[in-house]
């Protein structure tokens, strides 16, 4: 083979393993954006794809490592407005906690908080008073054990 075409092999193959580093890691940063959020923010994938193996040429690694970055950047949007979101809610429940009095009525619950479980925390009166406090539920419903009958 003359020198020239082996030159252009080499630096395909080195594009080549650059775009699949590139993907690797915004396949991981995309991972721990979606594990390190509860709940999980959620991004689709955008285009449909083949699912047969195949080998993938130079264009097509370039626009898979595009819409990974165009992913991981909408998983950090999200992650941003999530937290901030949650961050407004423990405010909420800390002042709530302190006068349960002015926010009459308020309910929230641990999906705002960014936490597990059903639990929800409501301002409500206390029985034959004046003095409001904040409810603590005890959490999700326990399920009938009684058996379904058909429809």
């Amino acid at each position: 083979m003359p020198v020239v075409e082996l030159t252009r092999l080499d630096e395909a193959l080195a594009a080549r393993q650059s775009l699949r580093a590139q993907i690797a890691r915004l396949e991981g940063e995309l991972a721990k954006i979606t594990a390190s959020t509860y709940p999980p923010v959620a991004v689709t994938a955008g285009s449909a794809r083949r699912r047969s193996p195949r080998l993938l040429d130079l264009a097509a690694l370039e626009c898979t490592r595009d819409e990974l970055a165009g992913r991981v950047s909408t998983a950090h949007r999200l992650r941003a407005a999530q937290s901030a979101s949650q961050a407004e809610a423990r405010a909420l429940l800390a002042a709530m906690l302190a006068n349960p009095d002015q926010y009459r009525g308020v309910t929230i619950t641990n999906a705002e908080l960014g936490l597990p479980g059903c639990t929800t925390y409501r301002a409500v009166p206390r029985r034959f008073s004046r003095w409001w406090r904040v409810k603590v539920s005890s959490g999700c419903p326990l399920r009938s054990t009684a058996p379904r009958e058909p429809p």
